[in-house]
C-alpha cells in the first residue's frame, strides 16, 4: 500500500508502539502513561507519517462542506484525533461585493457552529475573503513599524550608517518579504506603501533612497528563485500541470514546459503564470 515495503511496515510500526511519556510541571513529574495515538512532537519522519496517515482522508470527502466537515471528524476520531472549533474558521472566496455574496448556512463542528471571517492568517499569511492583499500589507507594515523606531533609536545611538544598514536588511526588511512569492502582485498603492517605508529607513539610516534594490525587484527574484526550486524537484503538481510533450518552452533536461491558460487578469497575477512570465524573460 503506498509503496511501503514490510520491512519499512514494521520498523515504523516498532517506532511508534509502546511510546511512554511524562509531563514535567515545575519540579514535579506525571505518572508515566502509554500514547495511545500521534507521532513524536519533532521527529524527523512525524510529518511524513501524519501525511501517509491522511492520504485516506483525501479520497473520502463527499461534495457539500458540511457533509465534509462531518467526514473529517469521523476520520479524525478514527485516529484519535479531534477538531477545536473555537480555532477553526470559515472563510468564503468571493469576488462579488459583500451585499451580492451568496449567504450559506454556519458550518458545524462537533455541535459547535464555526466562526465566518473575512480575513484569516494561515502560515503567517492574510488571506481575505476577496484575495486581495490588503491585509497582508497592512499587517507587515504594522509589525515593522516599532523595528524602524528602533532603527532611529540606534542612529541617535551615533550607530555609523554600514551597521544601521545591516539592522535594517537583518531586522526589518525580512518582515516586508515574509513568503513575498504568494502574494507578489500587488496593485500600485500598495507597492508605494511598501516602497515608502524602505526609503523611510534609507533616510533614517542617512544614505540615499535608491541604496537597495527596491522591494518589488527582490519580490520578483524571490518568485522566480521559488519557481526554479520546484522546477529542480519535479514533484510539485503545479509544475507537472505545466508539463507536455508540446512545448512553447524547452528545458535542459529535455522536459517540456507549455505556458499555463489564464482567463482573468487576476489568475495572470498568480503565482504560476506569473512565475513562467518572469522565468521566459
Amino acid at each position: 500500500m503506498l509503496g511501503v515495503t514490510k520491512n519499512i511496515w514494521q520498523t515504523v510500526s516498532s517506532y511508534l508502539e509502546d511510546r511512554r511519556q511524562i509531563v514535567k510541571w515545575g519540579n514535579h513529574l506525571s505518572k508515566l502513561q502509554a500514547v495511545l495515538a500521534g507521532v513524536p512532537q519533532g521527529g524527523v519522519l512525524s510529518a511524513l507519517l501524519f501525511v501517509l496517515c491522511m492520504n485516506s482522508l483525501m479520497g473520502s470527502l463527499p461534495g457539500q462542506m458540511q457533509a465534509a466537515v462531518d467526514a473529517v471528524t469521523a476520520w479524525g476520531q478514527t485516529y484519535c484525533l479531534s477538531a477545536n472549533a473555537g480555532k477553526t474558521k470559515d472563510i468564503v472566496i468571493s469576488f462579488r461585493e459583500p451585499q451580492n455574496r451568496p449567504i450559506s448556512p454556519p458550518i458545524v463542528l462537533n455541535n459547535q457552529a464555526v466562526e465566518r471571517v473575512d480575513t484569516f492568517k494561515l502560515l503567517g499569511i492574510q488571506l481575505s475573503s476577496d484575495l486581495k492583499w490588503d491585509a497582508q500589507v497592512q499587517s507587515m507594515l504594522k509589525k515593522a513599524q516599532p523595528r524602524v523606531h528602533y532603527l532611529s533609536v540606534a542612529k541617535r545611538a551615533q550607530l555609523p550608517p554600514d551597521v544601521l544598514a545591516q539592522v535594517y536588511v537583518t531586522f526589518i526588511r525580512p518582515v516586508l518579504e515574509y513568503a513575498s512569492p504568494v502574494w507578489a502582485s500587488l496593485p500600485k498603492h500598495l507597492i508605494q506603501e511598501l516602497e515608502s517605508l524602505q526609503r523611510r529607513c534609507c533616510c533614517i539610516i542617512g544614505i540615499p533612497t535608491d541604496s537597495f534594490p527596491t522591494l518589488e525587484a527582490r519580490r520578483e527574484e524571490a518568485t522566480l528563485r521559488e519557481f526554479n526550486r520546484l522546477l529542480k524537484d519535479g514533484t510539485s503538481p503545479m509544475i507537472q500541470s505545466l508539463s507536455t510533450n508540446s512545448s512553447h518552452y524547452t528545458l535542459r533536461n529535455g522536459r517540456t514546459l507549455t505556458q499555463p491558460g489564464s482567463h482573468t487578469k487576476r489568475h495572470q497575477m498568480s503565482f504560476l503564470p506569473r512565475a513562467y512570465k518572469l522565468y521566459q524573460k
